[in-house]
């Protein structure tokens, strides 16, 4: 997470470091000896959303359950900060990740599409 700070502008690091002292953002780290295997965050987009930004498990450790543990535990952060509404987003190539969010209970709202 340091280097991936230090790569960011300042505004950015100023914006991260408030939104960490406010509590608005949750970080979940899934070790294993010691070793990160794979992470979660959530933010609230405002008093009533709160957005799963980032689920990420190290390739070898994919497919046993580890993101969708995180997934729960990061559902049950926003819960229990009376969040109303939980989003997701992931690439819609990412089927394992579609997966497991319907497995969950999400269901699609939008699409976001893009033009080079």
């Amino acid at each position: 997470m340091k280097k991936d700070l230090e790569r960011k502008s300042s505004k950015r690091k100023r914006d991260f470091k408030e939104k960490l002292k406010k509590r608005k953002q949750y970080w979940l780290i899934a070790e294993i000896n010691n070793k990160i295997i794979g992470f979660g965050q959530v933010w609230f987009k405002d008093k009533e959303v709160g957005k799963i930004q980032k689920i990420y498990i190290d390739r070898k450790f994919r497919r046993k359950g580890i993101g969708e543990k995180i997934c729960k535990e990061l559902i049950k952060w926003l819960k229990k900060n009376k969040i109303k509404h939980i989003e997701a987003g992931f690439y819609w190539k990412n089927k394992p990740s579609i997966e497991m969010h319907k497995k969950l209970g999400f269901r699609p709202i939008s699409l976001i599409m893009r033009l080079k």
